[in-house]
């Protein structure tokens, strides 16, 4: 969506190059294969890279719906380290939204092993919210 950002950035030749997209339940989704480029001094993925991704995953679901939104608060539990080579799922959606602000969470995931999981809470630009009325229509309706 944004031609240089780190994550996302297809004109970024030093980032991740994930690409997302919107499921049929209002879910974002994107997959991503861990590189030796992303280790960590135990030899796993960098906690850093899966916070990364997990913001990144969140703030698309946003993006996806022509919104803007910053990062205001994150929080990610660390379940299990991810080990070189793996590739993820990374999955988030909306659950809750209150004016400017909308409320998600996020998992990084292969098969039936969850590596991480989080939930954030992103301070969206007024200028570019959906009514009230439309975003709460999609909600209701498995949709956002």
């Amino acid at each position: 969506m944004h031609s240089t950002c780190f994550v996302c950035g297809k004109k970024n030749c030093s980032g991740l190059g994930i690409s997302y997209s919107l499921d049929e339940n209002g879910h974002v989704k994107g997959t991503f294969c861990i590189s030796a480029n992303y280790v960590d001094a135990t030899g796993m993925c960098h906690r850093g890279i899966i916070l990364t991704l997990l913001d990144s995953a969140m703030v698309h679901t946003l993006l996806q719906r022509n919104i803007s939104g910053l990062t205001a608060k994150l929080s990610v539990r660390f379940l299990k380290p991810i080990p070189i080579g793996e590739c993820v799922e990374i999955s988030a959606q909306i659950v809750d939204r209150q004016r400017e602000l909308y409320y998600m969470t996020g998992t990084v995931f292969s098969g039936e092993t969850v590596y991480a999981v989080g939930s954030a809470t992103f301070f969206a630009d007024v200028r570019s919210v959906e009514p009230e009325d439309s975003f709460s229509s999609t909600l209701d309706q498995g949709q956002g």
